[in-house]
């Protein structure tokens, strides 16, 4: 899809490239990247959005945004598991049980926050679900229905459970010294974090355009298993997002060993050895809200050419850009479903 045209006028990530929003710790023995930001209440998801809104929400809301599109992969899990475990404990449900468990209020709580009267909703799909929510942004520029879309994606999966839950798959970092992730390594060193992001999609000039966003899902006999990566449908996928070779490619690439490697390939026989990175080095994999992490990374990227330094060497090389015109950034998620944006700095944001 191509929106003609629409650019982000606003993006903002949590953490951002200084990482100054949070730190690693671990969490049953296993590390973990956590926002700096208190919990005074069950919800921690709601916790960060609230302190995201706190300081961010007059600025996106100076945007006139008319409708708003958030996305999580595992939406409030956090609230609902601590309050299973005290209704287990014997502690009856409160009444707000089901609406603060309810993924869809996200949106709303966003809404309430920068003033949407809009449609307001959440997507889920998997770990590229914040690059659905700005293609979903970009739908509705496109259909008319709204001139300016706050699109947004939080995830907070650092419950002790889902932390357990993820190293059941086998590959789950056990390093325990920074760098916890290794993308491209060829090991396995996954490792979760907390991230969040929102920004303003808008029709017309904005200082990162987005030129090309597409989704799509791999066919079951494209897929060697439910996790792996589909060589041949992100091939496909490649093709959607441009002949032409970006300045630079922000990769999926979680840290697993078969899934970081086949993501690679695929790139560097499509578009040769273009510089690519992964920012899971130092923000962990945070799942729904992972994708948009590395749009709001690759646009501060491109605004002010900056690439940073990784301390081992990845097989896909360690070469800074030498242009900062485009970028796109790739994402990829169980059962086959992939998406990707290519973005181009145009003349507003040089100014």
């Amino acid at each position: 899809m191509t929106p003609n045209p629409v650019g982000i006028a606003l993006l903002v990530g949590w953490p951002s490239p200084s990482l100054e929003e949070g730190h690693w710790e671990e969490v049953r023995g296993r590390p973990v990247f956590r926002l700096g930001v208190p919990t005074p209440s069950l919800s921690r998801t709601k916790t960060l959005l609230e302190a995201f809104l706190h300081k961010q929400g007059e600025a996106l809301r100076q945007l006139g945004p008319e409708a708003v599109c958030m996305a999580s992969a595992r939406g409030e899990m956090e609230a609902l598991l601590a309050l299973y475990e005290h209704w287990q404990g014997g502690d009856k449900p409160p009444p707000t049980t089901s609406p603060e468990t309810t993924a869809g209020t996200l949106a709303t709580v966003v809404a309430h926050a920068v003033g949407v009267k809009g449609p307001a909703y959440t997507v889920s799909q998997t770990c590229i679900s914040g690059l659905a929510a700005l293609y979903q942004a970009a739908l509705m520029l496109r259909s008319g229905e709204a001139t300016r879309v706050l699109f947004g994606a939080v995830e907070a999966p650092l419950h002790p459970f889902f932390v357990e839950a993820m190293a059941g798959l086998r590959i789950y970092s056990s390093r325990k010294a920074f760098p916890f992730c290794l993308p491209g390594s060829g090991e396995n060193t996954l490792a979760l974090g907390e991230g969040l992001a929102m920004g303003v999609l808008v029709q017309g000039e904005a200082p990162i355009q987005v030129v090309r966003v597409a989704l799509q899902t791999a066919a079951p006999a494209e897929l060697p298993s439910y996790t792996a990566v589909s060589v041949q449908a992100l091939r496909r996928l490649l093709e959607r997002l441009g002949e032409g070779p970006p300045d630079f490619v922000l990769l999926h690439a979680p840290g697993t060993r078969q899934g970081d490697q086949a993501e690679w390939e695929a790139v560097k026989a499509f578009w040769g050895e273009v510089p690519a990175l992964s920012i899971k080095l130092w923000t962990g994999h945070s799942l729904g809200a992972a994708s948009l992490l590395s749009i709001a990374w690759a646009a501060e990227f491109l605004q002010k050419a900056m690439w940073p330094q990784v301390p081992y060497q990845p097989f896909w090389g360690n070469t800074p850009p030498k242009a900062w015109n485009e970028a796109v950034v790739l994402a990829l998620g169980f059962g086959g479903v992939m998406g990707g944006v290519r973005l181009r700095k145009t003349a507003s944001s040089c100014s």
